[in-house]
């Protein structure tokens, strides 16, 4: 057998599911999966699920490493790889054979094509693993790795060298072919070096510098001892590491690999493309790549096209928004139809660029088309036109679409070509978009000319743009260019593609324009934009950058600015109604000018004084990068601009802040510098840097550094946190937490699962790694709402969905505070509570102050319900000397497991040393992991320490809730880090399954048994020194009693272990729990230092005891019911009956004789009562141990599987406390009855799911659920008794049939007087007759369940009341249903009688309409039909069954048609059978051009159509309806026509009519379009086609049916619910269903 073998954990199963679905479709064979630390719930059929406890395979592999394995098992994770092949080649896992061959996987591989044939290379396999061969020969880690660092190629400076050094192995043994354990095959012949393989991975070596000699862990160990064995044999390169990138990229890769070349081809640096005569080796896909690249990779993408009918520039680029919108709610790249293809090319959310005519010829099956008709005049069907002068440009896009866009989603999206030199462009300049259009969008001539001369007078550079065109609508204008002089600058009006306009745009310091088109394209750039005033709003047409249309963006207006163009009153005005578009080619005020265009000069006094002048402030920045030194040179061009100045450094890509320093650049004329060396390991190729002063930008450039890191973290960094947003975050603090892992290297983690508190979120980068590391939950703090801004900005895409951030500072009391905020930094990371200053930073450049809310540590945490905190952050600028303080001493004691974070006061000082010893003394072991600085600052760690331990006394471990809460309870103490010791005090016998439970949780080492039952109490007493001198050997830091010292059930605690106990000089807190209601608390004389009850009941009875009492209540999760059938079969039980569980040991307390008394009123009813519980004292409970319905399980260590399939728990106990059970049950969603006494009242008396048992009200409950059951016997099979009732000429005999004992009554009636003639009681096994020649009916009742049922021993008569052909074949299973349920013989009338199979219906004679006459009608008279407008809305087939009293069909039966009427093929081409005619206009497909379409569908298919309508016109004088044009009417001479023309058809589309019904019967897959009726109506097999969007399914909302009108629409909207069926969605079902049926 062959096997592929994949492990991950549960952070990862979203890459490994990837494999498991593309291996389904690709492979035959199954999939190992170790699932590490995680049960799996399996859904894919080829994968076998192991469970890998990594823990316990760590302490295998090397039990002297256990305790490093279990305090930081996952950093071991990277070698489990070996430790799976070892254990899966040693059988340890499943039996193997010699013949079996596995090949290893990544889990975030996905197979690229069929992949079973990498198999055939198990041939090459003799005594070594096959591997793949990496993408790269030298691996590059931290700089180290690169053989050719000195000039010329040294093996010693290989990555892999030290280890082999250590290994002994020659270096040159190190050959140019690297092999990566991402895919690799073995087998059995592998073992003896897999297991030194494996060995090596956790020898000492290894293990204690792993970083250094193993960077890239099992798979640089392999490589190594590879290369010292000299093995060549390989699997080629049978993976490739998918292409980082966009869609441009991806789809280069896909070129080539569809294309491979002669030569390998090296992409990327991690991505290389094998030659071609290799390229049959490469398998498998590999990387987390995002969903969208996945379905991009696996051809998952369902086609999707945006069809934009504007022939507008502006307009088509307004609806990228929209575009990207719809590609990220779909997960998947658009298509994009449109008359601009420039627009969109290389936009990451598209597809494909098609102009109309290239769609126009494309067949798009299997997609979905999106419209917008901005420009076009486009009017709904109501006739209104949305008004694009009154409407967001972006957003009359998206309104097409049925949405709206938010502020944060209205930017544009545009990738210009590359920049082609233009020659004379000036260095520096103005562009003025020139453009004409309407009067009212038009700058004037002379208004353009006089800016110009403006401008040049000042020396300012100016560059004209626009293009001439010609606009149609309702208007035609001429859209030119206007003809002016430019004396300093250029003039490219007409010259310039779109892509270069874009750059000339982009390289200027504003673009002066109109609202016009390049406005828009101005907004994608970074260049200042200044808007000239005109009729329209421009808040309806001003670009979105950074999230505002205020980003560099100025609009300047005229005198008037009362936007007339965007007023619907003027629509009114001209036209007399809102419904249409003011004239906006004039002014709408009717003044001679334009007053809302500006004056030349204000324009030019605000360009020339806020943008050109801040332009020209620096005289030169440079770049340099001499002598392995990088820095940014820069120069004030005048003194007048002297200042502090930002200056940041971005990675181009990410926007992320590489460096950034607040420089007072004092003097022009002299060279400034910036030096970021440092950075330079960690820099992409392409950087920006810009230069703010007051936070306004004075410069923005981009930059290459040619020298820059191919292993920059920031590579990998990008891919694990693809899904946040970056841009503006600094790179010191994403270094510090994600690079340079400054909170990973001391002694704690986050841990999966694990509730985290983020004291000093700044801008959440931390809680960000917390949730990717698994976290529950996050409990953030950050009083600068600024940080918490950017963190939305961060989170844009809302990923993190467990944090709570509270905007408030830690401090040393509850109210408000001065806050100071540093200006000479980003004010993220340095500001801080003014009286924190600290040491490291007692003075500012530059600052502000705030007021910020405050709240000790302690009310936060009540604030937020925070009861335990696995890890605590505090970085909070001197704010932990209010965190680590006394105040706060046994919240750590008690609540905090993991402390990471900073002390910005050193250590040397008083508060610093105090800090430190604060978390010592609390139980913390303490560890500085940097530092310290100058400053006296460290970053540290604290992790509570192991040998806090608790000793857990117990009565006994026998039985009962006792034991389980206290298993419970010692779980959540070792969570909280305890050490567990438990003493069992009494051993009580054989029941032990909580005992096993407890061994098994804290190990046999750490349980002892004081003594048994059966001990004298002389035993307990002798043996009392050894055990006080057991608990003195722990030295633990706590005891709990699980009961009250004075209470200890089955033997007291000896008198001396009580004095040791309660000892007043005891060094160990004690804690007690109850278990019982019965303690009188007056009596309690032994004081623990605190009262863990276990439910609140015992708050009140021991009041008056001044000892701290705390609820520890046992916490039991929602669980998730299995299939209860299922279940039940498992447990050998009947699902078909309904079943009571009790759970409890078997005592007078616990009242099961209640129970087995209840059993008794339902001993012959479908119901089973189970007992799961000790049964050491059951012979004194007074029950029947044999009692038949009631089952006694003995004790469980599996209740749960009992709660999850059976249908009510009851609890009918005497006395009980706090039972666990009930929880279980509630757990399970079970429906509990309890007994109705004070302690679970208290607890229980508003609890969803809870009865108290009361009088009869448990009995009735049951009944009321059986009730149902006991009267279904053909589906539910509830009881086994049978009844026959014959006639035998005038002997009408009746007789139970079966072995349940019953009583029944059975009374002859007749029919036509109601006289009793004879009235007997039988019971089971025997017969009762009378003698009658009248028609009689026989009534039965049981006298168990008090059910009646009717018998006609004559044949009974069923009219098919409606008459309809649809109604008749509905209605005909039905009756067939019936009369086997009833053993009946029946008289079924109906028009359409000789339609059936008659020997399919041995109990049916089908009788025509016309031989009613001759029938009496008496009770034994049965009318089916819709007599009541409810039943309009009944499933076809459930309406007879409600009148017949028989249960509803579990699924649609089809009725059994006369085979006789197939005859020859009355088509000889392939044909599908329509029809178009119904009996209400309702009922039609009211879409005008609905048929013609799906007739032309069909034809292009390669379908002829038959028309089977009886009439070709059908209606009446309302409304008369064709049927469809271009089809064969087929009426047929009678129905068998039609039923043979359904024989030979391939499939029939119909309404909601009898044909439909008959084309089903007729086993033909149907497509049904109906709207006023649910598709649950009707049959279930039916494409049903509804258009749920609109007004639909009348008939199930109760509408009175006016069969009188043709034309009745109950809500009146013209029959919309079929008219807004389109075409499309008919189209989709019948692909659906050709594809479903292999047509």
């Amino acid at each position: 057998m062959n096997y592929f073998v994949t492990h991950c954990d549960k952070k990862y199963i979203k890459y490994a599911e990837r494999l498991f679905e593309s291996l389904e479709k690709d492979s035959e064979n199954k999939i190992l999966f170790f699932s590490v630390d995680f049960d799996y719930k399996n859904r894919f059929k080829n994968v076998i699920n192991i469970k890998y406890d990594a823990l316990r395979n760590f302490k295998e592999k090397r039990n002297d490493l256990y305790k490093p394995f279990r305090g930081d098992s996952k950093s071991f994770h990277v070698f489990i790889k070996p430790l799976i092949v070892e254990g899966l080649l040693d059988g340890k896992y499943a039996q193997i054979s010699s013949d079996d061959n596995f090949c290893y996987l990544d889990a975030d591989c996905f197979s690229r094509k069929e992949c079973d044939s990498i198999f055939k290379n198990a041939q090459k396999i003799k005594n070594y693993p096959l591997l793949s061969i990496a993408c790269q020969q030298y691996m590059l880690c931290n700089g180290r790795g690169n053989p050719f660092a000195n000039g010329k190629e040294d093996p010693n400076l290989c990555l892999e060298a030290p280890l082999l050094k250590e290994l002994g192995i020659d270096v040159s043994l190190r050959i140019p072919v690297y092999l990566q354990t991402g895919v690799f095959m073995f087998n059995k012949k592998c073992i003896d070096f897999v297991k030194e393989w494996s060995d090596l991975c956790f020898s000492n070596l290894v293990l204690n510098n792993r970083e250094y000699l193993a960077p890239f862990h099992e798979e640089t160990v392999i490589n190594c001892l590879l290369w010292r064995d000299k093995v060549k044999d390989n699997l080629g390169q049978s993976l490739i590491n998918v292409i980082e990138g966009g869609k441009k990229e991806l789809k280069q890769m896909m070129h080539h690999l569809e294309n491979p070349s002669q030569e390998l081809q090296r992409i990327t640096n991690h991505c290389t493309i094998p030659a071609k005569n290799k390229i049959n080796d490469l398998y498998f896909f590999h990387r987390r790549v995002n969903d969208q690249v996945y379905k991009f990779l696996t051809q998952k993408m369902r086609k999707l096209y945006l069809k934009v009918n504007s022939p507008s520039l502006g307009d088509t680029l307004a609806v990228t928004p929209t575009l990207r919108k719809l590609s990220k709610t779909y997960d998947g790249l658009i298509s994009v139809i449109t008359h601009h293809k420039n627009i969109f090319q290389d936009n990451p959310y598209v597809d494909e660029i098609l102009s109309f005519d290239e769609f126009q010829s494309l067949k798009t099956e299997d997609c979905e088309v999106f419209e917008t008709f901005l420009g076009i005049g486009h009017k709904n069907h109501l006739g209104v036109e949305k008004k694009h002068n009154t409407i967001d440009i972006r957003q009359f896009h998206s309104i097409d679409l049925g949405f709206c866009l938010s502020s944060d989603e209205m930017e544009y999206d545009y990738t210009p070509d590359n920049y082609v030199q233009i020659k004379d462009l000036p260095s520096s300049y103005v562009v003025l978009h020139v453009g004409s259009t309407w009067p009212s969008r038009t700058y004037s001539k002379d208004n353009w000319q006089q800016l110009i001369n403006l401008l040049n007078y000042d020396n300012i550079s100016v560059v004209l743009v626009g293009k001439n065109d010609h606009e149609t609508g309702f208007y035609d204008i001429d859209k030119k260019t206007i003809n002016l002089n430019v004396n300093l600058g250029l003039d490219l009006t007409n010259q310039l593609t779109l892509s270069q306009c874009w750059h000339v745009i982009d390289k200027a310091t504003c673009l002066i324009t109109m609202d016009s088109g390049l406005l828009h394209l101005a907004g994608t750039t970074d260049t200042y934009i200044v808007q000239l005033g005109s009729s329209l709003n421009n808040e309806l047409r001003a670009p979105f950058r950074k999230g505002s249309q205020n980003y560099k963006y100025k609009y300047i207006s005229g005198s008037c600015d009362i936007f007339c163009a965007s007023d619907i009153k003027y629509g009114v005005k001209e036209w007399g109604t809102i419904q249409g578009v003011p004239p906006l080619i004039n002014c709408l005020e009717n003044k001679p000018t334009f007053e809302c265009h500006p004056n030349p000069q204000n324009v030019f006094d605000f360009v020339e004084s806020e943008i050109v002048e801040k332009h020209n402030v620096l005289n030169y920045v440079d770049f340099s990068y001499e002598n392995n030194r990088l820095a940014l040179n820069y120069s004030l061009s005048d003194s007048k601009y002297a200042g502090k100045y930002n200056i940041v450094i971005e990675e181009e890509g990410s926007g992320i802040v590489i460096y950034q320093e607040l420089v007072n650049i004092s003097h022009a004329g002299v060279n400034f510098w910036t030096d970021f060396t440092f950075a330079k390991s960690k820099m992409n190729e392409n950087f920006k840097v810009r230069v703010l002063k007051n936070n306004s930008c004075v410069f923005e450039k981009n930059f290459s550094y040619p020298h820059f890191n191919p292993s920059n973290p920031l590579i990998e960094l990008g891919d694990k946190l693809q899904n946040f947003d970056l841009s503006g975050v600094s790179l010191g603090v994403l270094s510090e937490v994600f690079i340079d892992n400054n909170y990973d290297e001391g002694l704690v983690k986050v841990s999966e699962g694990d509730v985290v508190v983020d004291i000093g979120f700044n801008v959440g980068l931390f809680s960000v790694k917390s949730f990717l590391e698994g976290a529950k939950k996050i409990y953030a703090v950050e009083p600068n709402e600024e940080n918490i801004s950017k963190f939305k900005s961060i989170n844009k895409n809302k990923v993190i969905d467990n944090l709570h951030i509270s905007n408030i500072a830690i401090s040393d009391h509850d109210g408000t505070d001065s806050f100071l905020i540093d200006e000479d930094y980003d004010n993220s990371g340095r500001s801080m509570l003014e009286k924190t200053l600290h040491s490291g930073r007692t003075s500012f450049n530059s600052h502000s102050y705030k007021t910020v809310k405050t709240q000790k540590f302690q009310t936060f945490l009540e604030e937020n319900n925070i009861d335990k905190i696995d890890l605590l952050k505090i970085d909070c600028e001197g704010g932990e000397l209010f965190i680590l303080h006394e105040d706060n001493r046994k919240i750590f004691e008690d609540k905090v497991d993991k402390v990471v974070g900073e002390i910005h006061f050193s250590l040397d000082t008083q508060k610093g040393s105090y800090m430190k010893n604060f978390l010592e003394e609390t139980g913390f072991e303490f560890s500085i992991d940097a530092g310290p600085d100058p400053a006296g600052l460290i970053t540290f760690s604290a992790l509570k320490k192991k040998n806090k331990k608790i000793v857990f006394l117990a009565p006994h471990l026998s039985t009962g809730g006792s034991p389980a809460y206290l298993l419970w309870l010692i779980q959540e103490k070792i969570k909280q880090g305890y050490e567990a010791f438990v003493i069992e005090y009494c051993y009580y016998g054989n029941y032990i399954v909580h005992r096993n439970k407890i061994i098994d949780l804290i190990g046999k080492n750490n349980f002892f048994n004081f003594a048994a039952l059966n001990d004298s109490d002389e035993v307990f007493i002798d043996r009392t020194d050894f055990l006080i001198q057991k608990v003195q050997d722990i030295n633990p830091s706590e005891i709990h009693l699980n009961e009250i010292g004075e209470n200890f059930s089955l033997k007291q605690l000896t008198e001396k272990l009580k004095s040791f106990l309660y000892s007043p000089e005891r060094k160990f807190k004690i804690y007690e729990t109850c278990h019982t209601s019965e303690f009188d608390f007056k009596d309690k004389v032994l004081m623990p230092d605190e009262f863990y009850f276990c439910t609140p009941y015992h708050l009140k009875s021991s009041d008056h005891l001044n000892v701290p009492k705390k609820v520890v209540e046992m916490q039991i999760n929602k669980q998730k019911k299995p299939d209860r059938d299922k279940t039940l079969i498992s447990l050998g039980l009947d699902p078909n009956k309904y079943h009571v569980l009790q759970v409890g040991l078997f005592q007078e307390n616990k009242n099961q004789k209640f129970t087995f008394d209840l059993a008794k009123q339902f001993i012959n009813a479908p119901i089973q009562f189970h007992f799961v519980g000790n049964i050491c004292f059951v012979d004194d409970c007074g029950v029947d141990k044999e009692q038949q319905n009631c089952k006694i399980w003995g004790e469980k260590d599996n209740v749960d599987i009992f709660m999850s399939c059976m249908d009510l728990f009851i609890m009918p106990s005497i006395k009980e406390l706090n039972p666990i059970s009930i929880k279980e049950a509630l757990s399970w969603s079970m429906p509990c009855f309890v007994s109705k006494i004070e302690t679970l009242q208290s607890q229980y008396e508003h609890t969803e799911n809870v009865e108290f048992i009361d009088g009869l009200n448990l009995f009735n409950y049951i009944k009321g659920k059986i009730k149902p059951l006991m009267s279904e016997s053909k589906f539910l099979d509830l009881h086994s008794n049978t009844f026959s009732v014959n006639r035998e000429d005038d002997i009408v005999k009746v007789e139970i049939i079966g072995h349940e004992v019953c009583d029944y009554e059975i009374k002859f009636v007749d029919l036509e007087t109601y006289k009793i003639l004879y009235q007997t009681k039988i019971t089971n096994g025997m017969w009762s007759s009378c003698a009658s020649n009248s028609k009689l009916k026989v009534l039965i009742y049981n006298c168990i369940t008090c059910k009646t049922e009717t018998f006609w021993p004559d044949d009974l008569n069923i009219i098919n009341e409606s008459g309809s052909l649809g109604d008749a074949l509905a209605w005909v299973p039905v009756v067939n249903e019936f009369t086997k349920l009833k053993t009946q013989k029946v008289n079924f009338f109906t028009p359409y009688a000789n339609i059936f199979d008659k020997n399919e219906y041995p109990n049916i004679k089908f009788k025509n309409y016309n031989q009613i006459a001759g029938e009496k009608e008496l009770e034994n008279t049965k009318r089916i039909g819709c007599f009541y407008k409810e039943s309009l809305s009944v499933p076809l087939q459930d309406l007879p069954c409600e009148i017949l009293s028989i249960p509803k069909l579990r699924n649609n039966i089809r009725p059994k048609i006369n085979k006789s009427f197939i005859t020859l093929r009355p088509f000889e081409k392939k044909y599908v059978c329509i029809a178009s005619h119904s009996t209400a206009q309702l009922k039609y497909w009211n879409n005008e051009v609905g048929w013609e379409q799906v007739i032309k569908y069909l034809k292009e298919i390669g379908y002829e159509v038959i028309c089977l309508d009886r009439d070709r016109d059908f209606g009446n004088d309302q409304k008369m309806n064709s049927i469809p044009e271009d089809c064969i009417h087929y009426p047929g001479e009678s129905l068998a026509d039609i039923i043979n023309c359904l024989h030979y058809c391939e499939f029939f589309i119909g309404l909601s009519s009898g044909l439909s019904w008959l084309a089903w019967s007729s086993f033909k897959p149907v497509v049904m379009i109906c709207g006023f009726l649910e598709k649950e109506y009707h049959f279930d097999e039916a494409y049903y086609v509804q258009n749920k969007n609109v007004c639909n399914c009348c008939w199930n909302k109760g509408k009175h049916f006016d069969s009188s009108n043709w034309m009745w629409c109950p809500e009146n909207k013209n029959f919309e619910c079929s008219k807004e069926i389109y075409f499309e969605m008919v189209k989709n079902s019948i692909d659906n269903l050709i594809s479903d049926h292999n047509l």
